[in-house]
Protein backbone atom coordinates (compact mmCIF):
# COMPACT_ATOMS: atom_id res chain seq x y z
CA UNK A 1 0.00 0.00 0.00
CA UNK A 2 2.43 2.91 -1.32
CA UNK A 3 2.14 6.27 -0.07
CA UNK A 4 0.99 8.33 -3.10
CA UNK A 5 2.59 11.24 -4.66
CA UNK A 6 1.29 14.89 -4.96
CA UNK A 7 1.12 14.30 -8.95
CA UNK A 8 -0.49 10.82 -8.45
CA UNK A 9 -4.04 9.01 -8.05
CA UNK A 10 -6.22 7.15 -7.43
CA UNK A 11 -8.68 5.55 -10.07
CA UNK A 12 -10.95 3.17 -8.96
CA UNK A 13 -12.39 0.90 -12.58
CA UNK A 14 -15.87 0.50 -13.61
CA UNK A 15 -16.74 -2.72 -11.93
CA UNK A 16 -20.02 -4.75 -13.32
CA UNK A 17 -23.08 -4.97 -11.54
CA UNK A 18 -23.88 -8.17 -13.26
CA UNK A 19 -23.75 -11.82 -13.60
CA UNK A 20 -23.60 -13.36 -17.04
CA UNK A 21 -23.89 -17.19 -18.14
CA UNK A 22 -22.42 -18.00 -21.11
CA UNK A 23 -24.90 -20.28 -23.43
CA UNK A 24 -24.31 -23.05 -25.75
CA UNK A 25 -26.17 -20.70 -28.49
CA UNK A 26 -23.36 -18.39 -28.55
CA UNK A 27 -25.67 -15.82 -26.44
CA UNK A 28 -24.98 -14.10 -23.10
CA UNK A 29 -27.63 -13.65 -20.21
CA UNK A 30 -27.60 -11.00 -18.19
CA UNK A 31 -29.03 -10.55 -14.44
CA UNK A 32 -28.67 -8.05 -12.17
CA UNK A 33 -25.92 -9.26 -9.29
CA UNK A 34 -27.86 -9.99 -5.92
CA UNK A 35 -26.36 -10.84 -2.88
CA UNK A 36 -26.11 -14.17 -1.23
CA UNK A 37 -27.29 -15.63 -4.47
CA UNK A 38 -25.57 -18.76 -5.65
CA UNK A 39 -24.70 -20.28 -8.99
CA UNK A 40 -27.81 -22.36 -9.29
CA UNK A 41 -30.12 -19.09 -8.73
CA UNK A 42 -28.21 -17.50 -11.57
CA UNK A 43 -28.72 -20.60 -13.48
CA UNK A 44 -32.72 -21.23 -12.75
CA UNK A 45 -33.22 -17.25 -14.09
CA UNK A 46 -30.90 -17.56 -17.25
CA UNK A 47 -32.34 -21.38 -18.21
CA UNK A 48 -35.88 -21.42 -16.43
CA UNK A 49 -36.65 -24.27 -18.85
CA UNK A 50 -33.42 -26.54 -18.89
CA UNK A 51 -31.36 -25.50 -15.58
CA UNK A 52 -32.65 -29.32 -14.14
CA UNK A 53 -30.90 -30.66 -17.26
CA UNK A 54 -27.86 -29.05 -16.07
CA UNK A 55 -24.81 -31.44 -14.18
CA UNK A 56 -21.75 -28.75 -13.13
CA UNK A 57 -21.64 -24.94 -12.98
CA UNK A 58 -18.46 -23.75 -13.53
CA UNK A 59 -17.84 -20.17 -11.88
CA UNK A 60 -14.93 -17.50 -13.08
CA UNK A 61 -14.96 -14.90 -11.13
CA UNK A 62 -13.68 -11.44 -11.93
CA UNK A 63 -10.48 -11.92 -10.07
CA UNK A 64 -9.47 -14.86 -12.72
CA UNK A 65 -10.30 -17.66 -9.73
CA UNK A 66 -12.14 -20.42 -11.39
CA UNK A 67 -14.34 -22.77 -9.36
CA UNK A 68 -16.82 -26.00 -10.76
CA UNK A 69 -19.86 -26.77 -8.37
CA UNK A 70 -22.22 -29.71 -8.74
CA UNK A 71 -25.50 -28.61 -9.14
CA UNK A 72 -28.34 -31.18 -9.83
CA UNK A 73 -30.39 -32.80 -7.08
CA UNK A 74 -27.91 -35.64 -7.48
CA UNK A 75 -24.63 -34.01 -6.93
CA UNK A 76 -25.30 -30.78 -5.02
CA UNK A 77 -22.49 -29.36 -3.47
CA UNK A 78 -22.39 -26.31 -1.37
CA UNK A 79 -21.09 -23.30 -3.93
CA UNK A 80 -19.50 -20.02 -3.32
CA UNK A 81 -21.14 -16.34 -3.87
CA UNK A 82 -20.41 -14.84 -6.94
CA UNK A 83 -18.82 -11.69 -7.20
CA UNK A 84 -20.31 -8.62 -9.57
CA UNK A 85 -18.89 -9.29 -12.76
CA UNK A 86 -18.63 -13.15 -12.58
CA UNK A 87 -19.63 -15.31 -15.65
CA UNK A 88 -21.11 -18.62 -15.29
CA UNK A 89 -20.36 -21.54 -17.85
CA UNK A 90 -22.50 -24.54 -17.55
CA UNK A 91 -23.29 -26.83 -20.29
CA UNK A 92 -26.71 -29.44 -20.49
CA UNK A 93 -26.50 -32.90 -20.19
CA UNK A 94 -25.67 -34.21 -23.31
CA UNK A 95 -24.24 -31.57 -25.12
CA UNK A 96 -21.24 -33.44 -25.75
CA UNK A 97 -19.19 -31.23 -23.13
CA UNK A 98 -17.04 -33.23 -21.04
CA UNK A 99 -15.79 -32.02 -17.61
CA UNK A 100 -12.40 -31.60 -18.78
CA UNK A 101 -13.37 -29.66 -21.95
CA UNK A 102 -15.65 -27.32 -20.12
CA UNK A 103 -11.98 -27.03 -17.39
CA UNK A 104 -10.73 -25.57 -20.58
CA UNK A 105 -13.32 -23.42 -21.56
CA UNK A 106 -13.68 -21.68 -18.20
CA UNK A 107 -9.89 -22.02 -17.74
CA UNK A 108 -9.85 -19.67 -21.40
CA UNK A 109 -12.51 -17.37 -20.43
CA UNK A 110 -10.40 -16.64 -17.27
CA UNK A 111 -7.11 -15.48 -19.60
CA UNK A 112 -9.84 -13.18 -20.98
CA UNK A 113 -11.06 -9.54 -20.37
CA UNK A 114 -14.57 -10.88 -20.28
CA UNK A 115 -15.89 -7.39 -18.85
CA UNK A 116 -16.34 -6.56 -22.40
CA UNK A 117 -17.97 -9.89 -22.55
CA UNK A 118 -20.44 -9.44 -19.42
CA UNK A 119 -21.27 -5.62 -20.10
CA UNK A 120 -21.46 -6.31 -23.83
CA UNK A 121 -20.40 -2.71 -24.27
CA UNK A 122 -23.42 -1.95 -22.50
CA UNK A 123 -25.14 -2.49 -25.96
CA UNK A 124 -29.50 -2.94 -26.11
CA UNK A 125 -31.37 -6.12 -25.92
CA UNK A 126 -29.87 -8.61 -29.14
CA UNK A 127 -27.01 -6.09 -30.01
CA UNK A 128 -24.06 -7.89 -30.64
CA UNK A 129 -20.94 -7.92 -28.30
CA UNK A 130 -17.42 -9.11 -29.26
CA UNK A 131 -16.47 -12.64 -30.64
CA UNK A 132 -20.25 -12.52 -32.17
CA UNK A 133 -21.87 -13.29 -28.48
CA UNK A 134 -25.49 -11.77 -28.58
CA UNK A 135 -26.92 -10.34 -25.53
CA UNK A 136 -29.99 -10.87 -23.67
CA UNK A 137 -31.99 -10.36 -20.52
CA UNK A 138 -32.33 -13.15 -17.96
CA UNK A 139 -35.95 -14.30 -17.21
CA UNK A 140 -37.17 -13.98 -13.83
CA UNK A 141 -38.01 -16.23 -11.40
CA UNK A 142 -40.82 -15.68 -9.32
CA UNK A 143 -43.06 -18.54 -9.96
CA UNK A 144 -43.25 -20.83 -6.95
CA UNK A 145 -43.24 -24.02 -9.07
CA UNK A 146 -40.26 -22.94 -11.05
CA UNK A 147 -37.92 -22.55 -7.91
CA UNK A 148 -39.00 -25.24 -5.71
CA UNK A 149 -37.25 -28.33 -5.10
CA UNK A 150 -39.00 -31.12 -3.51
CA UNK A 151 -35.84 -32.39 -1.92
CA UNK A 152 -34.70 -29.24 -0.20
CA UNK A 153 -35.93 -27.11 2.22
CA UNK A 154 -37.54 -23.75 0.96
CA UNK A 155 -34.59 -20.91 0.72
CA UNK A 156 -31.95 -23.62 2.54
CA UNK A 157 -28.53 -23.20 0.42
CA UNK A 158 -27.14 -25.51 -1.62
CA UNK A 159 -24.71 -27.32 0.70
CA UNK A 160 -22.10 -30.68 0.53
CA UNK A 161 -23.64 -34.52 1.44
CA UNK A 162 -22.64 -35.57 4.49
CA UNK A 163 -21.37 -39.49 4.58
CA UNK A 164 -21.19 -41.15 8.19
CA UNK A 165 -19.97 -44.08 8.93
CA UNK A 166 -22.20 -47.29 9.90
CA UNK A 167 -21.79 -49.32 13.18
CA UNK A 168 -19.31 -51.53 11.39
CA UNK A 169 -16.61 -48.24 10.94
CA UNK A 170 -17.65 -48.06 6.80
CA UNK A 171 -19.79 -45.21 5.49
CA UNK A 172 -23.08 -46.58 5.71
CA UNK A 173 -26.54 -45.96 7.31
CA UNK A 174 -26.32 -48.31 10.77
CA UNK A 175 -25.80 -52.05 10.23
CA UNK A 176 -25.73 -51.87 6.34
CA UNK A 177 -23.14 -50.18 3.81
CA UNK A 178 -23.74 -48.05 1.54
CA UNK A 179 -22.29 -46.92 -2.41
CA UNK A 180 -20.64 -43.75 -0.75
CA UNK A 181 -17.22 -42.60 -0.59
CA UNK A 182 -15.35 -40.30 1.36
CA UNK A 183 -12.58 -38.27 -0.17
CA UNK A 184 -9.44 -39.88 -1.00
CA UNK A 185 -6.94 -39.50 2.12
CA UNK A 186 -9.49 -39.47 4.65
CA UNK A 187 -8.53 -41.86 7.97
CA UNK A 188 -11.53 -42.41 10.54
CA UNK A 189 -11.55 -44.38 13.51
CA UNK A 190 -15.13 -45.52 14.69
CA UNK A 191 -16.08 -46.90 17.75
CA UNK A 192 -19.53 -48.38 18.24
CA UNK A 193 -21.42 -50.47 20.80
CA UNK A 194 -24.84 -52.09 21.12
CA UNK A 195 -25.05 -55.68 22.80
CA UNK A 196 -23.16 -57.47 22.98
CA UNK A 197 -21.39 -56.16 20.71
CA UNK A 198 -18.28 -53.86 21.42
CA UNK A 199 -16.26 -52.52 17.92
CA UNK A 200 -13.12 -50.62 16.93
CA UNK A 201 -12.68 -49.92 13.57
CA UNK A 202 -10.24 -48.26 11.49
CA UNK A 203 -10.74 -47.01 7.81
CA UNK A 204 -8.74 -45.50 5.36
CA UNK A 205 -9.72 -44.09 1.92
CA UNK A 206 -6.72 -44.65 -0.09
CA UNK A 207 -8.52 -43.65 -3.20
CA UNK A 208 -11.74 -41.78 -4.18
CA UNK A 209 -13.41 -45.68 -5.12
CA UNK A 210 -11.24 -47.82 -2.42
CA UNK A 211 -12.04 -47.93 1.12
CA UNK A 212 -9.81 -50.84 3.39
CA UNK A 213 -10.90 -51.20 6.80
CA UNK A 214 -9.33 -53.26 10.26
CA UNK A 215 -11.84 -54.20 13.11
CA UNK A 216 -11.49 -55.47 16.52
CA UNK A 217 -14.80 -56.95 18.05
CA UNK A 218 -15.18 -57.57 21.57
CA UNK A 219 -18.31 -60.16 22.17
CA UNK A 220 -18.93 -59.48 25.96
CA UNK A 221 -21.10 -61.80 26.50
CA UNK A 222 -18.68 -64.88 25.31
CA UNK A 223 -15.67 -65.89 27.10
CA UNK A 224 -12.20 -66.05 25.17
CA UNK A 225 -11.58 -69.74 26.33
CA UNK A 226 -11.35 -71.79 29.55
CA UNK A 227 -11.82 -69.71 31.91
CA UNK A 228 -9.19 -71.00 34.43
CA UNK A 229 -7.15 -69.83 31.43
CA UNK A 230 -8.78 -66.97 30.22
CA UNK A 231 -10.50 -65.56 33.48
CA UNK A 232 -12.24 -62.64 32.85
CA UNK A 233 -11.27 -62.21 29.28
CA UNK A 234 -14.40 -62.09 26.69
CA UNK A 235 -13.94 -63.15 23.23
CA UNK A 236 -12.52 -61.10 20.80
CA UNK A 237 -12.01 -61.28 17.06
CA UNK A 238 -10.00 -59.35 14.31
CA UNK A 239 -11.57 -59.12 10.49
CA UNK A 240 -10.59 -56.86 7.17
CA UNK A 241 -12.98 -55.09 4.96
CA UNK A 242 -13.19 -53.71 1.60
CA UNK A 243 -14.99 -52.15 -0.84
CA UNK A 244 -14.99 -50.51 -4.17
CA UNK A 245 -16.74 -48.61 -6.48
CA UNK A 246 -17.88 -50.18 -9.60
CA UNK A 247 -20.42 -47.36 -10.94
CA UNK A 248 -20.46 -43.78 -10.56
CA UNK A 249 -23.51 -41.86 -9.96
CA UNK A 250 -24.69 -39.87 -12.91
CA UNK A 251 -28.12 -38.11 -13.48
CA UNK A 252 -29.78 -41.08 -14.35
CA UNK A 253 -27.77 -44.25 -12.58
CA UNK A 254 -27.01 -44.67 -9.26
CA UNK A 255 -23.53 -45.29 -7.68
CA UNK A 256 -22.55 -48.65 -7.06
CA UNK A 257 -19.98 -50.70 -4.60
CA UNK A 258 -19.04 -53.94 -3.95
CA UNK A 259 -17.60 -54.95 -0.65
CA UNK A 260 -16.57 -57.36 1.75
CA UNK A 261 -16.70 -58.06 5.24
CA UNK A 262 -13.84 -59.98 7.31
CA UNK A 263 -12.89 -61.65 4.24
CA UNK A 264 -9.04 -62.18 5.86
CA UNK A 265 -10.04 -62.70 9.37
CA UNK A 266 -12.06 -65.40 11.43
CA UNK A 267 -15.15 -65.22 9.03
CA UNK A 268 -17.72 -65.55 11.80
CA UNK A 269 -18.85 -62.09 10.78
CA UNK A 270 -18.14 -62.83 6.87
CA UNK A 271 -20.21 -60.69 4.49
CA UNK A 272 -20.23 -59.85 0.84
CA UNK A 273 -22.30 -57.36 -0.31
CA UNK A 274 -23.48 -55.59 -3.68
CA UNK A 275 -25.19 -51.94 -2.70
CA UNK A 276 -25.97 -49.02 -4.93
CA UNK A 277 -27.08 -45.50 -3.87
CA UNK A 278 -29.20 -42.66 -5.38
CA UNK A 279 -29.33 -39.39 -4.36
CA UNK A 280 -31.78 -36.58 -4.44
CA UNK A 281 -31.20 -33.22 -2.83
CA UNK A 282 -31.19 -34.27 1.47
CA UNK A 283 -32.36 -37.39 0.71
CA UNK A 284 -30.25 -40.62 -0.31
CA UNK A 285 -31.10 -44.07 -0.48
CA UNK A 286 -29.74 -47.40 -0.80
CA UNK A 287 -30.21 -50.47 -1.98
CA UNK A 288 -28.26 -53.61 -1.97
CA UNK A 289 -28.04 -57.63 -1.66
CA UNK A 290 -25.75 -59.08 1.22
CA UNK A 291 -24.58 -62.68 1.77
CA UNK A 292 -23.03 -64.62 4.70
CA UNK A 293 -24.11 -62.56 8.00
CA UNK A 294 -25.50 -59.64 6.04
CA UNK A 295 -27.81 -61.69 4.58
CA UNK A 296 -28.50 -64.91 7.22
CA UNK A 297 -32.05 -64.02 7.29
CA UNK A 298 -32.80 -64.92 3.05
CA UNK A 299 -35.44 -63.07 2.26
CA UNK A 300 -34.48 -63.85 -1.64
CA UNK A 301 -33.14 -66.42 -3.08
CA UNK A 302 -29.48 -66.94 -4.00
CA UNK A 303 -28.88 -65.43 -7.00
CA UNK A 304 -25.72 -67.18 -8.34
CA UNK A 305 -27.41 -70.06 -7.99
CA UNK A 306 -29.04 -70.02 -10.78
CA UNK A 307 -25.56 -70.48 -11.97
CA UNK A 308 -25.15 -73.93 -10.04
CA UNK A 309 -25.97 -75.03 -6.68
CA UNK A 310 -22.72 -74.98 -4.89
CA UNK A 311 -23.54 -71.38 -4.12
CA UNK A 312 -26.64 -72.61 -2.13
CA UNK A 313 -24.55 -73.88 0.97
CA UNK A 314 -21.69 -71.56 2.12
CA UNK A 315 -17.99 -73.05 3.79
CA UNK A 316 -17.36 -72.32 7.14
CA UNK A 317 -14.87 -70.36 9.46
CA UNK A 318 -11.55 -70.42 10.14
CA UNK A 319 -10.53 -70.69 13.56
CA UNK A 320 -7.23 -69.07 13.25
CA UNK A 321 -8.10 -66.49 10.49
CA UNK A 322 -5.11 -64.55 8.45
CA UNK A 323 -6.47 -66.40 4.92
CA UNK A 324 -9.50 -65.80 3.24
CA UNK A 325 -12.23 -68.38 3.20
CA UNK A 326 -12.91 -68.20 -0.44
CA UNK A 327 -15.74 -71.32 -0.19
CA UNK A 328 -17.83 -68.60 1.66
CA UNK A 329 -17.85 -65.88 -0.55
CA UNK A 330 -21.01 -64.84 -2.06
CA UNK A 331 -22.57 -68.25 -1.28
CA UNK A 332 -25.62 -69.14 1.09
CA UNK A 333 -28.59 -67.17 2.18
CA UNK A 334 -28.95 -63.84 0.06
CA UNK A 335 -30.94 -60.92 1.11
CA UNK A 336 -31.74 -57.50 0.11
CA UNK A 337 -31.25 -54.48 2.73
CA UNK A 338 -31.52 -50.78 1.74
CA UNK A 339 -32.52 -47.64 3.45
CA UNK A 340 -32.33 -43.75 3.44
CA UNK A 341 -30.14 -40.91 4.65
CA UNK A 342 -32.06 -37.67 5.33
CA UNK A 343 -29.76 -34.43 5.80
CA UNK A 344 -32.43 -32.33 8.16
CA UNK A 345 -32.37 -28.65 7.68
CA UNK A 346 -29.99 -28.56 10.30
CA UNK A 347 -26.36 -28.82 8.94
CA UNK A 348 -24.85 -31.14 11.17
CA UNK A 349 -27.86 -33.61 11.86
CA UNK A 350 -28.29 -36.70 10.20
CA UNK A 351 -31.55 -38.76 10.31
CA UNK A 352 -30.91 -42.94 8.82
CA UNK A 353 -33.94 -45.72 8.78
CA UNK A 354 -32.81 -48.61 7.27
CA UNK A 355 -34.00 -52.26 6.75
CA UNK A 356 -31.16 -54.85 7.28
CA UNK A 357 -30.64 -58.57 6.36
CA UNK A 358 -29.68 -60.06 9.35
CA UNK A 359 -31.07 -62.73 11.18
CA UNK A 360 -30.04 -62.59 14.47
CA UNK A 361 -31.65 -66.22 15.67
CA UNK A 362 -28.46 -67.47 13.40
CA UNK A 363 -25.36 -64.87 15.30
CA UNK A 364 -21.97 -66.50 15.29
CA UNK A 365 -20.72 -68.61 18.73
CA UNK A 366 -24.79 -69.62 18.93
CA UNK A 367 -24.67 -65.90 20.50
CA UNK A 368 -28.56 -65.94 19.13
CA UNK A 369 -30.15 -61.51 20.37
CA UNK A 370 -34.05 -61.46 20.11
CA UNK A 371 -35.05 -59.12 17.25
CA UNK A 372 -38.40 -57.10 17.25
CA UNK A 373 -38.57 -55.51 13.80
CA UNK A 374 -35.44 -55.66 10.78
CA UNK A 375 -36.00 -52.12 11.02
CA UNK A 376 -33.42 -49.77 12.66
CA UNK A 377 -33.27 -45.75 12.81
CA UNK A 378 -30.65 -43.46 14.09
CA UNK A 379 -29.74 -40.09 14.18
CA UNK A 380 -25.72 -38.76 14.22
CA UNK A 381 -24.77 -35.56 14.78
CA UNK A 382 -21.70 -33.72 13.15
CA UNK A 383 -20.74 -32.37 16.58
CA UNK A 384 -17.13 -30.90 15.62
CA UNK A 385 -15.91 -31.48 11.39
CA UNK A 386 -13.75 -34.39 12.55
CA UNK A 387 -16.01 -35.97 15.08
CA UNK A 388 -19.38 -37.62 14.32
CA UNK A 389 -21.55 -38.72 17.34
CA UNK A 390 -24.40 -41.56 16.47
CA UNK A 391 -27.15 -42.48 18.58
CA UNK A 392 -30.47 -45.44 17.49
CA UNK A 393 -31.99 -47.85 18.17
CA UNK A 394 -31.62 -51.32 16.54
CA UNK A 395 -33.55 -54.55 16.72
CA UNK A 396 -36.20 -52.75 18.04
CA UNK A 397 -35.23 -53.26 21.54
CA UNK A 398 -31.60 -52.39 21.64
CA UNK A 399 -29.39 -49.03 21.71
CA UNK A 400 -27.01 -47.86 19.84
CA UNK A 401 -24.05 -45.60 20.61
CA UNK A 402 -21.23 -44.37 17.86
CA UNK A 403 -18.23 -42.34 17.98
CA UNK A 404 -16.64 -41.16 14.91
CA UNK A 405 -12.95 -39.53 14.49
CA UNK A 406 -12.12 -38.89 11.14
CA UNK A 407 -9.76 -36.32 9.09
CA UNK A 408 -7.76 -35.98 5.56
CA UNK A 409 -4.22 -36.97 5.76
CA UNK A 410 -4.07 -34.99 2.88
CA UNK A 411 -4.38 -32.18 4.35
CA UNK A 412 -2.15 -32.58 6.83
CA UNK A 413 1.53 -31.01 5.92
CA UNK A 414 4.94 -30.01 7.93
CA UNK A 415 6.93 -26.76 7.43
CA UNK A 416 9.89 -27.29 6.16
CA UNK A 417 12.74 -26.22 8.54
CA UNK A 418 15.92 -24.57 6.52
CA UNK A 419 19.27 -25.99 7.42
CA UNK A 420 21.75 -24.72 9.80
CA UNK A 421 24.55 -22.56 8.35
CA UNK A 422 27.93 -24.63 7.22
CA UNK A 423 29.85 -23.98 9.32
CA UNK A 424 33.18 -21.39 8.37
Amino acid sequence: DPVLQADQRVVLPKRAKTISMLRLDATVCTVAHQPGKRPVDYLKMCEPALWGSINRAWVIQPNGEIKDHGVASWNTQAQDELAPGALLWAPTRGSGWSQAASMLMAQFLATQDYSTIVSLKNGPQGSQGPHGLQRTQGAQTNLPWLNADPFTAPGQPPRDAIWTSNNWGMIGLMQTPSARFAKAGEVRFNLSRIYPYLRYNVFVQPFDSLEVGFRYTDIKNRAYGEAALSGDQTYKDKSIDFRVRLLEETAHLPQVALGMVDFGGTGLFSSEFVVANKRFGNLDWSLGVGWGNMGSSGNIGNPFSLVTKRFDTRGGTSAQGGSPNTTAFFRGPAALFGGLQYHTPWPNWVLKAEYEGNNYQRQPLSNNQSQRTPLNVGLVHRYHPALDISLGVERGNAIMLGFTLHTSVAKLHAPKVSDLPTPG
